[in-house]
């Protein structure tokens, strides 16, 4: 009687292991890599076949990763953007120009219309 009640408590503090270990990876990982505003603007760089990245108003450079629909619509030589980020670490790309982070959601841009703006989210006019 007392194994059977032993074993079915062990069953349950294992379970309570496995979701604990899930559980707070990912909430450390959260407070290790805070969001952040990024204000920059949109630059081409024709460097091994052209990279798009974002010149922040205090000169750092970041390359984004994210939405590709999103992505597309920013491609736009001296678009003024406001983003929300968060670091993407342990990435590598072909331009090697900048951190890497992730596109969490566009804020606000503000430049010249481009036909290939048509079906970009959350378009002005």
């Amino acid at each position: 009687m007392i194994s059977v009640l032993f074993r079915k408590w062990m069953v349950v503090g294992l379970l309570f292991m496995i979701v604990l270990g899930g559980i707070l990876p990912k909430a450390a990982e959260a407070e290790k890599n805070p969001q952040w505003f990024l204000f920059g603007t949109m630059r081409y760089l024709n460097l091994e076949g052209g990279c798009w990245i974002v010149e922040g108003d205090n000169g750092e450079r970041f390359q984004l990763i994210g939405d590709p629909a999103i992505l597309k619509g920013l491609q736009i030589e001296g678009l003024r953007v406001t983003l929300l980020v968060e670091s993407a670490s342990n990435r590598y790309g072909k331009c090697m120009v900048g951190r890497y982070v992730r596109l969490i959601r566009l804020i606000h841009y503000d430049g010249g219309e481009s036909p290939e703006r048509s079906s970009f989210p959350n378009r002005k006019g």
